[in-house]
């Protein structure tokens, strides 16, 4: 079986093997195109651009990941971390985007990780 392709008025004869060695071509790269950013997207150095937009009061998307993001990890982490009742989330964003600031050489980490520990070093709870 073979397909015929007319374009531009020039006829093509493809057959299947090539149309099927093209199509996982494209796929490939389709696939693979995202990965070297995907791999980013969590550290620190990528939300960090967020997180000072929203310290900024700048709203955008990775400024609302950022806060997100905190909120998220000072909420399930309610057993390491024992932020008064009254604390706000502006008051959280601060206290992580100092102690990441204060680590140049930790940007490459996980953002979840460094906001972990930068609310359990503020408010940690008595044992």
């Amino acid at each position: 079986m073979h397909f015929r392709l007319i374009v531009a008025g020039k006829q093509s004869v493809l057959n299947p093997m090539s149309i099927m060695r093209g199509i996982v071509l494209i796929a490939a790269l389709i696939l693979n195109s995202g990965s070297t950013f995907a791999d980013d997207n969590g550290s620190a150095i990528y939300m960090m651009r967020g997180c000072r937009d929203a310290v900024a009061l700048k709203d955008n998307a990775l400024s609302g990941m950022c806060v997100g993001t905190i909120d998220g990890v000072s909420f399930g982490s309610a057993a390491t971390i024992c932020a008064p009742s009254a604390v706000t989330v502006e008051q959280l964003l601060r206290v992580v985007v100092q102690y990441v600031d204060n680590r140049p050489t930790r940007m490459h980490e996980s953002f979840k990780v460094l906001a972990l520990e930068a609310l359990t070093a503020a408010w940690p709870c008595k044992r």
